[in-house]
């Protein structure tokens, strides 16, 4: 068995914020599909800020470990 790539992923709070953001906003988005008697009307716009706040966090974090090869060395 031989190593073809390596996937260089740190686990930093803006991802697990993010991907918090994301399943918040999903979670509350079914929520209003389910049970529609406890939702309000703008749940699902809170929904759709929720996922692409959390987007933008997590693709921040990507984009970073992708331009500099790690989050823990500063880009000089």
């Amino acid at each position: 068995m031989t190593a073809r790539a390596m996937i260089n992923v740190d686990g930093s709070p803006p991802l697990f914020l993010g991907a918090g953001m994301i399943v918040a906003g999903a979670v509350l988005y079914q929520l209003r599909n389910s049970r529609p008697y406890i939702t309000k009307d703008f749940d699902i716009v809170l929904s759709c800020i929720a996922i692409f706040a959390g987007g933008i966090l997590v693709f921040q974090v990507s984009v970073k470990q992708w331009t500099t090869g790690s989050t823990k060395r500063p880009c000089v």
